[in-house]
């Protein structure tokens, strides 16, 4: 069970490669850059995540990184006294240079995820504005930056709300379970277009096809499982707050689809979005045309 749990938490380690699909619109060729991008992303992730993790349990017993800061707990245990350099701290002693180096530079890659996943939400506004999911001020570019301005800012003070108010823990499991429901509705996708519209250009098609979708749904379901059953667990012992966050936060979605989105849709309704001038994707906005974007 512990395996599972901790394979339903890495998912939050995984979030973010999906927004170079995001990015599509504003790629040269996408056909051939968007498989590039992600699945080049996964394997260079992917090993830099086992070198790390190797490194890490080399040094420090693995019991011990069960902290909010493992990097910096491993940094503090390799005491590369060779690196020492005097440094004014709160107790007098002194900080290893490479040490701090590196919990700076963990800030910064922190950082810059980020920034690469507030790019990739506020697209996904932006389509879901320019098909009619959400009002059309979402997808408004701004005149200077050519960027989705109205989103950005939102996205910015929801996230900072939440990173303000609660528990690291709690965002992790809610970032883990959303994403592997999104990833299983992104599976369910592949099954339908298979199904519905076969005839539809696919530069890239996914091996195994329907039952890789169907096995992709499967795991991503049981992980989803894994950080729901805990929060089942604390509502039953006094502690419904991540019960509670979870079902606003489907609550709202559900809201707005049902008073707005399901209303104003353009697919829906069989219209072609590509065709709508009155909306420029931000590769168009920074001056190239719907030719150009393929």
């Amino acid at each position: 069970s512990g395996i599972f749990r901790g394979a339903a938490i890495i998912f939050f380690a995984y979030v973010g490669f999906e927004a170079v699909s995001t990015a599509a619109a504003e790629a040269k060729n996408p056909s051939r850059d968007v498989p590039i991008g992600i699945l080049g992303a996964l394997v260079v992730c992917t090993l830099i995540y086992m070198a790390v993790a190797a490194v890490m349990t080399g040094v420090v017993p693995y019991k011990e990184l069960a902290s909010p800061a493992p990097i910096a707990v491993a940094i503090d245990r390799m005491a590369l006294e060779w690196a020492d350099v005097p440094y004014a701290a709160a107790e007098g002693g002194k900080l290893n240079l490479i040490s701090f180096a590196i919990k700076i530079g963990a800030i910064t890659g922190l950082s810059s995820v980020m920034l690469v996943l507030c790019y990739g939400q506020t697209r996904i506004f932006y389509t879901m504005a320019r098909d009619g999911l959400l009002p059309k001020v979402f997808a408004e570019i701004h005149p200077k930056f050519r960027t989705p301005w109205l989103g950005t800012i939102l996205l910015g003070v929801v996230i900072a709300i939440a990173a303000s108010f609660l528990p690291i823990s709690l965002l992790g499991d809610l970032v883990s379970l959303g994403t592997a429901v999104a990833f299983s509705i992104v599976c369910l996708s592949v099954i339908y277009l298979r199904i519905k519209h076969p005839d539809l250009p696919r530069p890239f098609k996914v091996p195994g096809g329907i039952f890789t979708a169907v096995l992709g749904i499967l795991a991503c379901l049981f992980l989803a499982f894994q950080n729901f059953q805990p929060m089942i667990v604390h509502a039953m012992n006094d502690n419904p707050l991540p019960l509670m966050i979870l079902a606003g936060y489907a609550a709202v979605g559900a809201l707005i689809y049902i008073a707005y989105g399901f209303w104003h849709s353009k697919l829906a309704k069989g219209i072609d979005i590509t065709e709508d001038t009155d909306l420029n994707s931000p590769a168009e906005a920074m001056g190239r045309g719907v030719d150009d974007v393929k």
